[in-house]
This record gives structure tokens, sequence and C-alpha cells, in this order.
């Protein structure tokens, strides 16, 4: 609803970051789900103090994912400020005598980003920021990764892929090849594995691109 109503206002670009626990699976079931809300306490208290520092606000969405709101969208400032945030999270957390270490993942879009690219919206604002999180995690994890025309022309290519995968296996524009398995020894072919190849617009798609969405 906040959101919403700074969209509607318009007057103050902003930035909405997207805050993940790396690895908070693992504490849960090493250390108890307890230990894990010690760790969720922590991150919380960072991020609503850099909250009250940049005159935003966090939010909790869920689990072990974050929000933040800040009234900026000055990339050299946000910058800095998610290397604060992965700093602080970074330090161990202390509970009885035991060090639990959970490190943040951090996807990050301005307003003035996405107006230039597609219609501005509450749903659209968050879809590029969680895009930028996924490509946070593909990178290694404990780090953060800025929303840019790179990432833009990646996000509106996956959305189109999305859209038309459907009439894809409906006209049968998904293929199968079969690859030879061969024993070297004798050269015998002994097998097939069926690999599928989508034939879109007359391009071959890599598998590794389609095959997860």
């Amino acid at each position: 609803d906040r959101l919403r109503g700074m969209l509607k206002d318009g007057n103050q670009p902003f930035a909405l970051l997207y805050i993940d626990l790396d690895e908070f699976k693992a504490i849960n079931a090493t250390y108890g789900h307890a230990a894990g809300d010690t760790v969720l306490r922590r991150v919380g208290a960072v991020l609503n103090k850099a909250s009250l520092a940049t005159g935003g606000f966090a939010a909790r969405l869920g689990g072990d994912e974050f929000a933040l709101v800040v009234p900026t969208d000055k990339i050299d400032n946000l910058t800095e400020l998610c290397e604060q945030l992965i700093r602080a999270t970074s330090e161990p957390v202390d509970r009885d005598g035991e060090q639990l270490l959970c490190r943040v993942s951090i996807g990050l879009a301005t307003t003035t980003q996405v107006r230039e690219a597609m219609k501005l919206s509450v749903d659209t604002l968050s879809r590029v920021t969680d895009f930028a999180l996924y490509a946070s995690k593909a990178r290694g994890r404990a780090c953060f990764t800025v929303y840019d025309s790179i990432l833009e022309k990646q996000f509106l290519e996956r959305r189109a892929m999305l859209e038309e995968l459907p009439g894809a296996i409906q006209n049968d524009d998904l293929e199968v090849y079969f690859q030879p398995k061969v024993r070297l020894p004798e050269g015998e072919v002994y097998g097939f594995e069926a690999l599928v190849r989508w034939n879109r617009n007359g391009q071959i798609v890599n598998p590794g691109e389609f095959i997860q969405l």
C-alpha cells in the first residue's frame, strides 16, 4: 500500500531492494528454528537502522525475504548502502556461544530505471527487483546486483519466452534430437539420449535457456 501511494504521488524517485538470506534453511536445520529466529531479528534490526538513516522503510515479506525502500535513485549512494548492508549482516551472530553466520543477497531497482523501459507499477517494480536478486544468487550469493540495461534485456527476453512457450508446445515447435550413446572400445551404438530443442522464429534456442522456464 505504501509503495502504491509513493508511485501515485510520483514526485520522489526511489529504489526498491530485495534482501534474501543465503543458506537460511541450513541454519534452521542445523541449529533449530530458534536460532533462525535470532538471525532474522538481527537482519531486521540492520534493515530497520538503514531505513531510519535513509528516510525509507523496511518490511519482512515472509520467510527469509525482506525489502527496503529508499527515497533516492542515485546509484552511487545505493551501491554504498548495499555494501554496508552486506558487511553488517556478514558479522557472526552469537547465540549461546555458537557463532551463526548468514549472509545476504540483494537485488536493486529504481523507479527511474523501470519507468524508462516499461509501465511502472508495484508489480513491474517488484518483478524486476526480484530478477536482480535472482542474478545475485546466480553469481554466487553474498553480493548485490543493480538492475540495468543488460538485466533489462534478459528480463524482457525471459518474459517473452514465458509468454511464447505454451504456444510453442501446442504448435510442436519443440523438437527432439537423438544423441547416440557409443561404447568406445567397440564403437557400438547402444542407445540414444533424447535432447529437446526449441525452434523459435527460425532460431534454435539453447535448452539451458528455456527448460528451467
